[in-house]
């Protein structure tokens, strides 16, 4: 029984030993699995890459970025750090390059469209006034062409105030008009300041001049301020570029790229929840601009769709020249009514008294001294008196008439341009909203795996579901300031569009650029045509009215003065012809009468 006993006994024991040998070996085995003894299989992975082997161990070794068992040592992790750094530079580079010549592309494209149209005004106002008003206007064209040139001033560098600009504009002409008007009148300052302070209360050119005025401030305000935004959010895109994505990320960047292959796992990517993680984590900074581009997004949106409503800047452009053309009608209609209620007002003006023209040799007589309302009364009912038949201002109607019968075809072909033009910034504009936000999931297209395969891919450690949740990236106290100052200036970027689409003054003055500085373009070439290209043109020049051929006088002051009267031709007939008749009655009837007396003394004797 004994011996039974420990026969037994022996054969437990041996069986025990067996399961504990079994268990061991499993072990050993599991061991060398999971810690082989050599690097061949991330040598294998390196080679099918196409990757250097340089610095791969020939052991696996505890590695600063891959951890346990890597086999790529120190070295070699240096340069996957480096190359994963390389990787995103040149991700972010490139993606923030596309959009900033995007707005820079529509930015120019916009500029030049406006210069145009501005080009092509100043042409047909030019055409239309000569042929209009002839020899007046040529004489006075600085007038118009110094509006034009304040209208473009504000354009370049926002330092000009529109409202002042066309009152300036409008002043001045109340006053040449009043001057050519009463050309046989003398005036000196005096009395033209008191002329222009009437101005206000006889409203000569009617409501046109406010009405202008709300329209080209609105339009105006609204076009720069919306190509120098464009302008402005690419130089903010381009800033960015100096902004370098966080200084911990690269060790992440190659620990999601390439400890894989340094522990021999093959043909995987990383989890997708994983890349977005990291790349939220570098690209932290960049997030942070998202809400400010979105809201600058929405403002340029909104004034693109004023632009091409109600404040549409070719529908004021494009008539400027009949606008003003009407109030200068309406004053000659009202020329006699306004000119009687300024001599009520300021007083009596004298009658000029002509001296001899060396250059026509025409003989100069005294002019009859009359009061004003008598004149006035002649230049309603005498034909020969000063009036401005001669200017043909009742032709301009059919010669309207028939130039918008030819240009109907050609304003709607522009009209569609700027219509089409608005509608690719627009759209460009829009496909960058949560253009920040979305960078870290772009990067992330190419190198993790597609959500559905979640359970199938590298987290950093092994293979496997990356079980972390994604962070929401908040502002810190610690932003850097290249950060901060692109965000104050899209908020003020933004502040300026909401005001511009409400129709109020925006302050957008450029401290850079003044229109004075930059060249003047001139040439003989009409220059009109919309300049197609890819947006290189950068020459801001203010174009200039096309030179008047004819020998017009100087530019004079804004008050003439007495001595220098404004030098106005109209017609050396209906000025002369009543002083000439009145000189040869002064000087023949006591001829006449010396005649005929002695004739008489003849008889008598």
């Amino acid at each position: 029984m004994a011996v039974t006993d420990g026969t037994e006994c022996f054969k437990l024991v041996r069986r025990t030993q067996g399961v504990f040998l079994l268990m061991l070996c499993v072990c050993i085995w599991g061991t060398a699995r999971a810690n082989p003894l050599t690097c061949d299989a991330a040598k294998e992975v390196f080679l099918s890459k196409g990757l250097a082997i340089s610095g791969l161990l020939d052991r696996p070794n505890h590695g600063d970025v891959c951890g346990m068992h890597s086999c790529c040592g120190p070295i070699l992790e240096g340069r996957l750090v480096i190359n994963s750094r390389r990787q995103l530079d040149k991700f972010l580079k490139d993606s923030l390059y596309r959009l900033s010549s995007v707005l820079d592309t529509r930015a120019k494209r916009f500029d030049e469209f406006f210069r145009s149209l501005m080009n092509n005004s100043k042409r047909e106002f030019h055409e239309m006034f000569k042929k209009t008003y002839g020899v007046i206007y040529l004489q006075h064209s600085f007038v118009f062409t110094d509006f034009f040139d304040e209208l473009e001033r504000y354009y370049n560098s926002g330092r000009v105030r529109l409202a002042e600009a066309l009152d300036t504009f409008f002043g001045i002409l109340y006053q040449r008009m009043f001057t050519v008007i009463n050309a046989q009148y003398q005036f000196d300052d005096r009395y033209l300041e008191c002329v222009a302070e009437h101005m206000t209360d006889l409203k000569p050119f009617g409501d046109i001049p406010h009405k202008l005025g709300i329209q080209l401030r609105r339009s105006f305000v609204a076009t720069r301020a919306f190509y120098k935004a464009l302008a402005a959010g690419a130089d903010v895109v381009r800033n960015m570029g100096s902004l370098s994505p966080a200084e911990k990320c690269g060790n992440e960047l190659a620990r999601m790229q390439h400890c894989d292959k340094c522990l021999g796992v093959k043909g995987t990517k990383s989890c997708s929840l994983y890349c977005i993680s990291i790349l939220k984590s570098c690209l932290e900074n960049h997030v942070l601009l998202d809400n400010h581009w979105n809201n600058f997004v929405d403002a340029l949106d909104k004034v693109a769709d004023r632009i091409t409503g109600a404040f549409n800047i070719e529908m004021v452009v494009e008539p400027i020249n009949i606008k003003i053309s009407e109030a200068v009608m309406i004053f000659q209609e009202n020329g006699v009514e306004v000119s009687q209620r300024i001599f009520t007002g300021c007083g009596n003006p004298a009658l000029r008294r002509r001296r001899r023209d060396t250059t026509t040799n025409q003989d100069t007589t005294p002019v009859d001294v009359e009061e004003p309302h008598v004149e006035a009364r002649k230049v309603k009912t005498d034909e020969d008196e000063i009036t401005f038949e001669t200017l043909n201002f009742n032709e301009e109607e059919s010669n309207n008439k028939s130039k918008n019968k030819k240009n109907k075809h050609k304003k709607v072909d522009s009209g569609a341009t700027l219509e089409k033009l608005i509608r690719d910034i627009k759209q460009r504009v829009k496909d960058s909203r949560q253009f920040w936000s979305q960078l870290p999931y772009q990067m992330c297209n190419n190198e993790a795996v597609p959500p559905t395969f979640e359970g199938n891919c590298w987290n950093g450690t092994a293979l496997g579901r990356y079980q972390e949740t994604l962070e929401q990236t908040t502002s810190s106290p610690s932003s850097p300031p290249v950060l901060n100052q692109q965000m104050f200036i899209l908020q003020a970027l933004i502040s300026k569009l909401q005001a511009a689409y409400q129709g109020q003054d925006v302050d957008l003055a450029d401290d850079t650029v003044d229109s004075d500085d930059l060249p003047n373009v001139s040439g003989s070439g009409s220059g009109m045509g919309l300049i197609d290209g890819s947006g290189d043109h950068d020459d801001f020049g203010v174009p200039e009215i096309p030179r008047l051929e004819t020998e017009s006088p100087q530019k004079t002051t804004l008050l003439p003065s007495s001595t220098h009267p404004p030098q106005v031709t109209i017609s050396s007939a209906s000025i002369n012809s009543p002083t000439l008749s009145k000189a040869l009655a002064h000087y023949l009837l006591p001829i006449i009468l010396v005649w005929i007396g002695g004739a008489f003394s003849d008889l008598l004797l």
